[in-house]
């Protein structure tokens, strides 16, 4: 690591950094394989949530859970075992479950604890 004074430059900040897995066991549903999510995948999972005129768009957070179980569930090559068209299909599913897994996949990928900082 190329560090001045003792700080992070951009070519260390640059370069292809690797993505990190977790295997979590979901009752009822199965064991999954997470990804987390780099800051463009974050960026756009939450800009999802509001219109472009920064209004709160309901369909954003029906859909929410779903959205980031299909952004983050990989195969064991790491390639994503679901698409958008799944996320209708993931709602389908029990809601307690499905909760379950959401939650993993944003703690894995550290999505909410800006939240979970605020509550405390």
């Amino acid at each position: 690591m190329s560090e001045e004074n003792g700080y992070a430059l951009p070519a260390d900040l640059f370069t292809p950094q690797k993505r990190t897995f977790a295997d979590v066991t979901i009752d009822g549903l199965g064991k999954f394989r997470l990804r987390d999510l780099n800051a463009e995948e974050a960026a756009g999972y939450a800009a999802d949530r509001f219109t472009k005129q920064g209004e709160i768009r309901r369909s954003g957070l029906v859909t929410a859970n779903a959205r980031v179980i299909v952004l983050c569930c990989v195969d064991a090559d790491g390639n994503q075992i679901f698409n958008a068209d799944d996320v209708r299909r993931i709602q389908e599913l029990p809601a307690g479950k499905v909760a379950a897994l959401a939650e993993q996949c944003m703690k894995h990928s550290g999505l909410g604890e800006e939240e979970e900082a605020a509550k405390n």
